[in-house]
């Protein structure tokens, strides 16, 4: 399993160089110090957001897994004692160029074309030299073993539970729509709903 682990001594951290054309034209980060803010992400329209956000939300954000799905809290470590507490306010304008004429909110994960994930990408290396540049931020990565755990049939006969049903659906190919595809959705606390959800993704969630 693949972890970032931060260094120690995350504030006082030599910056790192980081390649041509991944930043920001313009970036603001800002300590939000709201005891009631709203945390939320955006993409759209050439410009990045992310409001109250945690710098453990940030590097969450900016340091996916090779796969392109986001970090348990497990696999990332150190940091300064802020890292949890502390919020923040970052805004950045994309170059232009970097294909990002769409909504990354309102578009189903299932329909995001491998240019938009391209430009996602491009996006989190913006973010991560904003780390570097704000925060002084160094990472490493290290391989650790971690408790896991392993999905497997409960039946013998391979019998599925009543409320678990196999579908044939081609998310990729279907437009962005209310109908959930691929994907799960919380309806209430304790209660989440998935439409063609391969097995993977449900050991994941």
């Amino acid at each position: 399993m693949r972890l970032v682990s931060l260094a120690t001594a995350l504030i006082c951290a030599a910056a790192v160089a980081q390649p041509h054309g991944q930043t920001f034209d313009t970036a603001s980060v800002k300590p939000n110090q709201s005891a009631t803010c709203d945390r939320d992400g955006t993409l759209a329209g050439g410009r990045f957001a992310m409001t109250c956000s945690t710098l453990r939300e940030l590097v969450t954000f900016a340091y996916p897994r090779q796969s392109g799905r986001l970090r348990g809290d497990t696999e990332i470590t150190g940091g300064p004692s802020w890292i949890n507490a502390d919020h923040f306010d970052v805004i950045g304008k994309i170059p232009e160029g970097k294909g990002l004429g769409f909504d990354a909110g309102n578009t189903g994960s299932a329909s995001v074309t491998s240019a938009q994930l391209s430009a996602i990408d491009q996006v989190r290396a913006m973010v991560r030299a904003v780390l570097v540049d704000r925060f002084k931020l160094a990472v490493r990565h290290e391989t650790r073993e971690l408790p896991a755990y392993e999905l497997q049939m409960d039946k013998a006969d391979g019998r599925l539970g009543p409320r678990l049903e196999k579908v044939d659906a081609d998310c990729a190919g279907r437009p962005a729509s209310g109908h959930l595809c691929g994907g799960f959705r919380t309806m209430a606390p304790g209660h989440i709903v998935g439409g063609a959800v391969p097995m993977s993704l449900l050991a994941q969630f």
